[in-house]
């Protein structure tokens, strides 16, 4: 171990030397980029996982008590190491959350179209039901329900179908409208 070299590599980097963060980008950045890239990263990430490190190291550095006891590049290694295991942690984290998210989410939205699909088919068996008991419907009734669904007025249905006068009219709709609702309730 080179103690004097990595003491002076500290010392650089506590005054905020240029020269000596120039080597240390130099001597080390390479190793971190590719242990970077190596474990799912890019050159990016090693990037600021590197500039990350330094800064870790400056900050032990300026600790009073702080003494350096490994190589200075094992010590860097060290600390981006982690610092990448904690992004990729992160990362994870995050990414389980969001997967959660759009589980939770297309749970809602499948259970929201199982709801909708179900009411149609409700709907549609109901409409079946009521064709069916309209069919069942005499001629005449069938042909009155017709006109008054179409919006008629009552004059002409009397007219068209030769009833005796607008009170026959609303006797055999009602009529008719209670035979249908009884077929269909059936």
């Amino acid at each position: 171990m080179n103690l004097d070299k990595d003491q002076q590599y500290l010392q650089g980097l506590k005054k905020g030397d240029r020269r000596t963060i120039e080597n240390l980008y130099a001597q080390f950045s390479r190793q971190i980029q590719l242990l970077i890239e190596k474990n799912n990263g890019d050159a990016e990430d090693a990037k600021d996982i590197f500039q990350e490190g330094l800064m870790a190291i400056y900050d032990l550095a300026n600790k009073k008590d702080f003494q350096l006891t490994c190589p200075f590049g094992a010590l860097l290694y060290r600390i981006c190491r982690n610092k990448w295991i904690d992004k990729i942690r992160e990362k994870n984290k995050r990414q389980e959350v969001r997967l959660s998210e759009d589980l939770r989410s297309i749970g809602e939205e499948t259970k929201d179209v199982l709801t909708l699909a179900e009411e149609a088919q409700q709907q549609s068996s109901i409409q079946a039901q009521r064709q069916t008991a309209f069919l069942q419907l005499s001629d005449l009734c069938q042909q009155l329900l017709n006109f008054v669904k179409k919006g008629i007025p009552a004059k002409d249905i009397v007219d068209q179908l030769e009833l005796n006068n607008v009170n026959t009219y609303y006797r055999r709709k009602n009529a008719c409208m209670g035979r249908w609702k009884s077929l269909v309730v059936a």
